[in-house]
């Protein structure tokens, strides 16, 4: 699961969100946010910062329109560290039949002291998200991605490590054989 797709897996995976009796053996989440992203609680003013900036370059990163706000709002909030960390982490617990593993992204601007480039798009939030919590993927800080077991950090900001734009990604991650390898790593450990 990438980015909130991992949210959405771990709840699927939970005891509480009916992993129906072990029918899910593994979870390997990208770039998710497990404890939240600030960029999300300044976009809905639950932390100080340029709210109404933020809130626009997410509803134009997202492509939401005016009928789609609310549910746009609601769906950051269920990305923010207030909700992320006061009641899901606490609701939906991890079942012990599942093993999880998980990566998180790294980038830098114009590629200086990393392996990748980070894409135009997510100059701002990424600037405003390692202001507050350090190094992210331009969405999510590298804090807040462990959960399981962390395998490590991949040279892709958060569009790239699922290979978007186009499939265009930095020379040093190739996105398909990343994913053969973590479907490898699924095979070899029998799931």
């Amino acid at each position: 699961g990438h980015s909130q797709g991992g949210i959405d897996s771990r709840y699927v995976a939970s005891e509480a969100g009916g992993a129906r009796g072990g029918q899910i053996g593994a979870l390997i989440t990208i770039g998710t946010p497990h404890q939240g992203t600030p960029f999300t609680d300044i976009a809905l003013g639950l932390l100080p910062g340029p709210t109404e900036q933020t809130l626009a370059f997410l509803l134009n990163f997202l492509g939401a329109t005016q009928e789609q706000e609310s549910d746009v709002l609601a769906s950051l909030y269920t990305l923010s560290e207030t909700y992320m960390q006061d009641e899901f982490n606490v609701v939906f617990v991890d079942d012990p039949r599942v093993e999880y593993w998980s990566w998180m992204g790294e980038t830098c601007v114009g590629g200086i002291g990393c392996d990748d480039i980070l894409d135009p798009l997510l100059v701002f939030s990424y600037q405003t998200i390692a202001a507050l919590a350090g190094p992210n993927d331009g969405l999510v800080p590298e804090s807040s991605a462990p959960w399981g077991e962390y395998l490590g950090l991949i040279p892709a900001d958060h569009i790239d490590e699922i290979g978007q734009i186009a499939g265009v990604t930095s020379p040093a991650y190739d996105h398909i054989e990343f994913f053969r390898d973590n479907a490898r790593m699924l095979r070899e450990n029998a799931y």
